[in-house]
């Protein structure tokens, strides 16, 4: 895994913390692909998760009938800014390729995604992007 580590942090960002963002945004992807709603709440934090919740169920049903199944590659990039990060994801799907953008904050310890939801870095898809995602010119 390849991360370009940028930014100042309290407590001083580096190969292990992008290695803990790394495993969210997986298990993100993966819970995003199994629908399972369950898992998803687990990567945000609980204040996005209770703002979100509805869109993001919205979206996982969405997926699941298309069939939707994004599948996480790499992070390309993590900027870390204190007890947050902004974490640049390379995501393939069965209607879709590009970058995702993430937003995470350190809470006790643990790296969790916050919101907004993922944007969409780069050019967009015929059908406008991921399902989580919006278009980013």
């Amino acid at each position: 895994m390849s991360v370009l580590l940028i930014g100042c942090s309290v407590e001083p960002a580096g190969e292990v913390d992008a290695v803990q963002i790394d495993a969210v945004l997986q298990e993100y992807y993966e819970a995003f692909s199994c629908y399972d709603l369950d898992r998803l709440e687990a990567v945000f934090t609980e204040e996005t998760w209770k703002e979100e919740e509805l869109e993001i169920r919205a979206l996982v049903l969405w997926a699941e009938d298309r069939n939707f199944k994004p599948e996480y590659v790499s992070i390309i990039s993590v900027e870390f800014d204190g007890n947050s990060a902004l974490a640049i994801a390379e995501v393939e799907s069965n209607l879709t390729l590009g970058k995702d953008r993430h937003h995470l904050i350190r809470k006790h310890g643990s790296w969790k995604i916050t919101g907004p939801l993922t944007k969409k870095v780069g050019r967009c898809s015929p059908a406008e992007t991921l399902p989580n995602s919006s278009c980013c010119p």
